[in-house]
């Protein structure tokens, strides 16, 4: 949102105050702008002639019609949108979250009748048959098609001969499941309650899946879904499986499949020898036990609607449906898992800021809380999706296949299901790694290294860049970066708060447990510095910090320094931040900014001064530093230029 109504809604406002009765005459044309100010900031719009009507009364209390404001939604979004804004909480589609343990693509299987048949699999499953293990559950040679990776069409011409797979076959190899796209009650052991446009808007406000979901290929309704046998498993955990039979040469020509290659039985058979059996929810599991489907109902996936793409599976429907214009009034998009992950992921922000705001929290709370507020799509990423990153070949060779979650999924309301897209619940607690905006997946993933993690909160929430000295950059062999001449005068701020990200993945949201990785790993150790590390040690250790003496995790500058930070993680950060004597003349700096639409110079400093002791005093709730602003002379002046000034740069 732009602190600034656009021109024309400007000239809109006056047009309705000069078209009011004579009592217009009453008020100055300042007081009009102060209030038109009042209500965009307090209300989201311009006010109506009732609202101008009664501005305009001798008895109007301004003081009375903003403390009635300031508790309603739209001046909490005001609010949320300078943070939102300070942080760039936003993704674009360019950015892709593809955990294959919860997409489920299809393929047409061409029945021996001579019937067409949708069947879903996911990519890596683990299956006995090494021919269509980690792959679809039939081969090229057996569908007389070859599928690309990603796209709608076979990959040649020349390998597009369908072939009938027999009953038998397909009865062997895949299921029928009424599935939790399609099926509200799929829990049930019958289910019922299919999906119908006429009721569920009632039922399930905001769910739509798009038409590919809806109807066969043939047109008819879809009333189960076929699955490939694996996928349809719903264990909870399941036994690695190792392969006791060969692996048959690869077929070639329009046989070879294009798909990946076999899983292999190592890490299979570590986790047999160690008796452990992996969570289904994992990529361990599905990876490596063929008894890890996608749950009662494929709960723990989520369905494309075309050829093997990631293509859209509902619509985008409900309170986000945006006007658009006279041609096209409302938004109807239909969302891939990618783009929903990054739609939803950004939502969480926006209405966890608006919650606080909202209730006049402490604004501490933005960085320290463990709350949140999920809807549907974000209960299923944080049930399945989030544990997808973890657990790869390189995390088990850390014996880490049980992933430690930054939210952990126990802590999501049974009720929550996938299609509750407009229900918005409050989770009072994600769990002991929680800590507000730095632990959630819109900001993990938007700042992807534990540097950037580190610099944006220095600037959002200290107001302060790192400004690098006036020193030459001379060569150096140093790797700590907080010592090395030319770079320690910013990194010796930005390395102690980097680590505190140390046992959050970069690009990710996977924590790094102790118990598995220690901050200095014997393990990892190399006979000479920059040698090639042991394998599965470089995702996690940095060599330039590895010697025959040690191996530090990426993010240690400095063993001991670093190391309380590393073990505090971002909760730790959160405190380090909100206990600086920057951070609550931050907090003013950003919002008086946003409201004034312009920086505080010198001249502000008494403002500045008087907005910060408010804001201690409340305990750090914004509300009443934002009334003191609003109803300040700068505020008033701030808002009171003329529409040439807007243009021009000019004078009152």
């Amino acid at each position: 949102m732009t602190r600034r109504i656009s021109r024309l809604a400007t000239l809109a406002a006056l047009t309705v105050m000069a078209a009011a009765p004579a009592v217009f005459a009453q008020r100055s044309l300042d007081e009009y702008r102060f209030f038109r100010s009042l209500s965009i900031d307090l209300q989201g719009r311009i006010p109506t002639r009732a609202e101008l009507t009664a501005f305009e009364q001798p008895s109007f209390n301004a003081e009375a019609w903003i403390d009635a404001r300031l508790p309603m939604g739209p001046a909490a979004e005001r609010m949320r949108v300078v943070y939102m804004d300070r942080l760039r909480l936003a993704l674009s589609t360019v950015v892709t979250v593809n955990p294959l343990g919860t997409i489920l693509r299809r393929i047409p299987v061409t029945r021996a009748n001579g019937t067409v048949e949708w069947v879903y699999f996911r990519r890596g499953q683990r299956r006995e048959d090494p021919a269509i293990d980690g792959s679809m559950c039939f081969t090229p040679r057996e569908l007389g098609v070859q599928y690309p990776t990603n796209g709608d069409v076979p990959a040649t011409s020349a390998c597009n001969t369908p072939r009938p797979i027999t009953d038998a076959m397909l009865n062997e190899r895949t299921v029928l499941v009424r599935p939790w796209w399609l099926y509200r009650d799929y829990r049930a052991a019958t289910p019922s309650q299919r999906y119908d446009a006429a009721t569920w808007q009632t039922l399930v406000p905001g769910y739509q899946p798009v038409d590919g979901l809806l109807t066969d290929q043939a047109g008819a309704p879809v009333m189960a879904v076929r699955v490939c046998r694996e996928e349809a498993g719903v264990a909870t955990t399941g036994r690695p499986f190792v392969r006791t039979v060969a692996v048959p040469p690869a077929e070639t020509g329009c046989n070879r499949r294009l798909v990946g290659v076999p899983n292999t039985n190592t890490d299979a058979m570590a986790l047999v020898a160690a008796n452990q059996r992996p969570l289904c929810s994992t990529q361990t599991g599905f990876n490596l036990s063929t008894e890890c489907g996608c749950g009662p109902g494929l709960e723990r996936c989520l369905p494309g609607a075309a050829v093997n793409n990631l293509v859209a599976g509902n619509m985008l429907q409900g309170e986000l449906r945006r006007p658009l214009g006279q041609d096209a009034p409302l938004e109807s998009t239909g969302l891939n898992p990618s783009n929903g992950a990054l739609l939803w992921w950004s939502e969480e922000a926006t209405h966890f800021l608006d919650a606080i705001f909202r209730d006049d929290r402490d604004i501490r709370d933005l960085l320290r809380a463990r709350d949140t507020v999920i809807n549907g799509p974000l209960a299923h990423f944080y049930r399945h999706g989030q544990q997808q990153s973890c657990c790869t070949t390189n995390h088990l060779k850390f014996d880490y296949n049980q992933p430690v979650n930054l939210f952990d999924p126990t802590n999501v309301p049974s009720a929550i299901l996938q299609h509750d897209v407009d229900r918005w619940t409050p989770v009072a607690n994600r769990g002991p790694l929680a800590s507000g905006l730095l632990t959630m997946p819109i900001f993990l993933s938007k700042y992807g290294t534990r540097r950037a993690r580190a610099h944006i909160l220095y600037q959002a929430f200290l107001c302060k860049e790192f400004i690098a000295p006036n020193v030459a950059l001379m060569p150096s062999n140093e790797p700590n970066l907080a010592r090395r001449t030319g770079c320690s005068g910013c990194h010796a701020t930005l390395e102690p708060m980097s680590a505190f990200y140390t046992r959050v993945s970069e690009s990710d949201w996977t924590y790094l447990p102790a118990a598995n990785f220690p901050l200095d790993n014997a393990r990892c150790r190399t006979a000479t510095p920059m040698a090639s590390m042991p394998s599965g040690c470089a995702p996690f250790y940095d060599p330039s910090f590895t010697t025959a003496a040690r191996s530090w995790m990426r993010g240690i500058y400095d063993l001991t320094a670093a190391q309380p930070n590393a073990n505090a993680g971002p909760a730790g950060l959160a405190n380090y931040i909100v206990a600086q004597p920057e951070f609550a003349g931050c907090v003013v700096d950003n919002i008086a900014e946003s409201l004034l639409g312009r920086e505080l110079t010198s001249e502000d400093t008494p403002l500045r001064t008087q907005l910060t002791t408010t804001l201690r005093s409340s305990n750090f709730r914004p509300r009443a530093m934002v009334r003191q602003l609003i109803l300040s002379d700068a505020y008033r002046r701030a808002n009171n230029l003329s529409s040439t000034a807007w243009r021009e740069g000019g004078a009152r």
